[in-house]
C-alpha cells in the first residue's frame, strides 16, 4: 500500500493541475478578456493565421493583413506585410494548435501562456526540492505566484514565459546530470528550446549553464553536455533554415539577422554612459520584478560582504548571482531596453530566494513545515483568486498596469 502512495499523490496533483488549467482558460473566456499590450495582440493574431493553414506551412507565419483591433504601436512606415521573420515560428505552434480546437486568437495564446506558467512552477519546485527539500520547494512556487513578474505575466502572450521554461529546464538538467547521464537530454532539448523561442538572445543560456556548472560541481558530464547542446543547436538552426528555404525560397536566418542588425544600425549608438545606466536599469528591475522576495538575496549579499564570509553564499546563490551578472552584462550592451528582456532571470531567483526567506523568518518556516503537504491544493486555489483579480485589474485599471508593470 505504501509503495503505491507516491503514484496516487502524483496522479491527484496532475489532475489538480489539469483542472486548474481548464478553470483558468474558462475564466479568461467567460470574462471576455482582451489584451491591451501590442506584442500580445500581434502574436495572438499571427498564431491565429496558422490555424486554417496546413501544418506544412506553419514554418512560415505571416503578419496579419491589417492591424489587429487594439494594436496601437507606431510602426515605421506602413503596416508590415508578408512573412513574419523577426522570430522563429516555433513559438506560434502551441497557440495555433489550441486555435484549431476553436479558441480565438487571444484565448489560444493565453492558454499556451498558462501552460508555460504551470511548467515554470513545476520546474522551480523540482530545482528547489533537489537542493533544499520539500517545504522550501513549495514556498518557492508561492514566491513566484506572488511576485510582480508572476502577476504581470500570468496573462500575457509574449515569448518570455516560454523562454523561462527553457532556461529552468536547462539548469535542472545541468544540476541533475551528475546523478544520471539521461538528464543531459533534458538540458540539450531545453537549450534548443531557448534558441527556438528567442533566437540569438536565447543563446545567453550557454554562459548561464557554464555558471551553474562552475558553481554546482564542475562535472565532466556537464562539459560534454554543453558541447553536445552547442552542436545540436547548430544542427537545429541548419535544419530549420533548410526547411524555411524550401518553403519560401530564401534563408530565414539571413532575413532574421538583417532585420535585427538593420534595426540596431538605425537605433543603436555607442554611448558608454548609457550602457552604465542600463546596468543600473536591469539590476534594479531584477530586484523589483521579484520583490519582495528578492530582498532576502540583498540581505544575504550585504551580510556576507559586511562579515567577509563567502561561506554564507552556497552554490545555488553563487550561481544565481552569476546568472544575474551574465544577463545584465549582455543586455546592457544594447541601447534598446525593456524590463521583459530580463524576465527569465526571475524564476531562477525564486530557486535562490525561497530558502533564504525561510532563514529570515522562524514563524514562516514553521507555517511552511506545517502546511507544505497541502501546498499544491492551496497554491492552485490561490492562483485562481490571483487570476480573477488580475483579470479585473487588467480590464478596469489598465492605465496603472501599463505605466508600472513589466513591459
Amino acid at each position: 500500500m505504501r509503495s503505491s502512495e507516491p503514484s496516487v499523490v502524483g496522479a491527484r496533483r496532475a489532475l489538480l493541475l489539469a483542472v486548474t488549467l481548464a478553470a483558468a482558460v474558462a475564466s479568461l473566456s467567460l470574462s471576455g478578456f482582451r489584451f491591451k499590450d501590442d506584442d500580445s495582440i500581434l502574436y495572438g493574431h499571427i498564431a491565429a493565421g496558422l490555424v486554417d493553414q496546413p501544418v506544412s506551412s506553419w514554418i512560415e507565419p505571416h503578419w496579419p493583413p491589417a492591424r489587429p483591433r487594439g494594436y496601437q504601436a507606431a510602426m515605421p512606415g506602413n503596416w508590415k506585410t508578408g512573412p513574419f521573420e523577426e522570430h522563429m515560428a516555433v513559438f506560434f505552434w502551441l497557440p495555433a494548435l489550441v486555435g484549431k480546437m476553436g479558441a480565438g486568437p487571444e484565448l489560444a495564446i493565453l492558454a499556451a501562456n498558462l501552460v508555460y506558467i504551470l511548467l515554470i512552477l513545476l520546474l522551480i519546485y523540482a530545482l528547489v526540492r533537489e537542493r533544499y527539500g520539500e517545504p522550501a520547494a513549495h514556498l518557492a512556487t508561492w514566491t513566484w505566484v506572488f511576485s510582480q513578474a508572476g502577476l504581470t505575466y500570468l496573462v500575457r502572450g509574449n515569448h518570455e514565459p516560454a523562454l523561462a521554461v527553457g532556461v529552468l529546464g536547462a539548469i535542472l538538467g545541468m544540476v541533475r546530470l551528475p546523478r544520471h547521464v539521461g538528464w543531459g537530454a533534458l538540458m540539450v532539448a531545453s537549450v534548443v528550446w531557448c534558441f527556438a523561442m528567442k533566437g540569438v538572445v536565447g543563446l545567453v543560456i550557454f554562459p548561464t549553464l557554464v555558471a551553474w556548472w562552475w558553481c554546482t560541481g564542475r562535472s565532466r558530464r556537464g562539459v560534454v553536455a554543453v558541447g553536445v547542446a552547442l552542436v545540436v543547436t547548430a544542427v537545429f538552426a541548419l535544419l530549420y533554415d533548410a526547411a524555411y528555404q524550401a518553403r519560401t525560397g530564401h534563408s530565414f536566418f539571413r532575413a532574421y539577422l538583417s532585420i535585427h542588425t538593420g534595426y540596431a544600425a538605425e537605433k543603436e549608438q555607442f554611448h558608454p554612459l548609457k550602457k552604465l545606466v542600463n546596468v543600473g536599469f536591469y539590476a534594479g528591475n531584477a530586484l523589483l520584478g521579484f520583490a519582495p522576495w528578492s530582498l532576502a538575496l540583498v540581505w544575504l549579499v550585504v551580510r556576507a560582504a559586511r562579515e567577509k564570509r563567502k561561506d554564507l553564499l552556497d552554490d545555488v546563490t553563487r550561481a544565481t548571482l552569476l546568472t544575474l551578472a551574465i544577463y545584465i552584462a549582455f543586455l546592457a550592451t544594447f541601447d534598446r531596453r525593456s524590463i521583459r528582456y530580463i524576465f527569465s532571470v526571475y524564476p531562477v531567483m525564486a530557486v535562490c530566494c525561497a530558502p533564504l526567506v525561510l532563514q529570515l523568518s522562524a514563524r514562516l518556516r514553521g507555517w511552511v513545515e506545517k502546511l507544505w503537504r497541502h501546498s499544491p491544493e492551496m497554491l492552485m486555489g490561490a492562483s485562481m483568486l490571483v487570476l480573477w483579480v488580475r483579470i479585473y485589474v487588467h480590464m478596469n485599471h489598465y492605465s496603472y498596469i501599463s505605466t508600472h508593470a513589466l513591459n
